[in-house]
């Protein structure tokens, strides 16, 4: 059976929190189309709706954060609560908390420092989050957690959210989910401009410059797209730091099968460790077959250089991450990390 999805384990455990410190606990309630993660009732009968959002890295942009904060401040006006909590896995600074309040003045952010806080007093609840959050987020460093001093049942009892128009947001997922879908089978440049236009939306947040059809100086090869990383994000640090890639380099293959070795093989000629270019990223509509894997980790364990394969619905997967408020970075974590986990020597 499949581990379920972090996100919801993660709501499970704020749930508990909150059930520890007197509150009632409904969850994934769902009206008028929009659900709520939580609805919590303090003693006095003061309600809030929480957003909870698992990341796999411990500092996060702010721009996923504020699409989440919109997100929620929708789903508080469906359910008339008079308060709205957005609980995260990530560490945030004054300036961020600061910076998402201003937008939504009443809002409560509580971040992985304040969610320990609440845990520390039931050791197990802690040792569950705590050993959740060492899973969800594998190139985080857990030190990075200071318990926050928090009180939930204050912060109910405050005057109701100041009420504001609901911000409007250029939500895309759909409309480029549609033209991904709508690639002929085959049709090459279609598909790369299709996945080309969902990367640099999905990633948005993490890369500061994209080059569609770059050659290399001799323009023996011409790859697909590269990027250079401009990034906090704890995955992309280590890709920086560890893999010795500022750039990533990106290949599409509009195939009707998985991709095999001779794929692999190829984009690995374009990575140059000593340029900073030591990364590539593959999308394709099935993946790679068994012998590409293989070649992949090859790649890495004897040349040091990482070569992801993203499918088609990963990359859509991404997308609705974005406009959710969540991070797309996740499902290419969550790639790395399985084949980091099973490379053999």
């Amino acid at each position: 059976m499949a581990p379920r999805p972090f996100f919801r384990e993660l709501e499970e455990i704020v749930a508990e929190i909150f059930r520890l410190h007197g509150f009632d606990v409904e969850t994934n309630i769902q009206i008028a189309g929009l659900e709520a993660d939580l609805l919590v009732a303090s003693t006095q009968g003061k309600r809030a709706v929480v957003e909870v959002k698992s990341y796999s890295s411990r500092t996060m942009g702010l721009s996923a954060l504020v699409r989440a904060a919109h997100q929620l401040i929708a789903t508080k006006h469906v359910f008339r609560a008079q308060h709205a909590i957005l609980a995260v896995s990530a560490s945030l600074s004054v300036t961020e908390t600061d910076a998402i309040k201003s937008a939504h003045p009443g809002l409560l952010v509580y971040d992985v420092n304040a969610l320990t806080f609440l845990a520390v007093r039931d050791a197990e609840l802690y040792q569950r989050l705590d050993e959740f959050l060492r899973r969800s987020q594998p190139f985080s460093n857990p030190a990075r957690i200071i318990p926050t001093n928090v009180d939930p049942n204050f912060d109910l009892d405050q005057p109701a959210m100041q009420e504001r128009p609901i911000p409007t947001q250029t939500l895309k997922a759909k409309e480029l989910e549609e033209s991904l879908r709508n690639v002929p089978p085959g049709d090459g440049k279609a598909y790369e401009n299709a996945a080309t236009e969902a990367l640099t939306y999905a990633l948005s947040d993490h890369f500061a410059t994209w080059l569609s059809q770059h050659g290399s100086e001799t323009r023996m090869s011409i790859y697909d797209l590269i990027a250079r990383i401009s990034s906090d994000h704890d995955f992309w640090n280590t890709i920086i730091t560890q893999f010795h890639s500022r750039y990533v380099i990106f290949e599409f293959k509009n195939y009707t099968d998985k991709i095999g070795q001779g794929q692999i093989y190829t984009t690995e000629k374009y990575l140059y460790k000593t340029a900073l270019r030591g990364t590539a990223i593959i999308v394709s509509p099935m993946g790679p077959d068994e012998n590409a894997i293989a070649a992949a980790k090859g790649a890495l364990r004897e040349h040091g250089k990482l070569i992801i394969s993203l499918t088609t619905d990963q990359l859509i997967e991404m997308l609705d991450l974005k406009d959710s408020g969540g991070e797309p970075t996740d499902v290419i974590v969550a790639v790395v990390d399985d084949m980091l986990m099973t490379l053999e020597r």
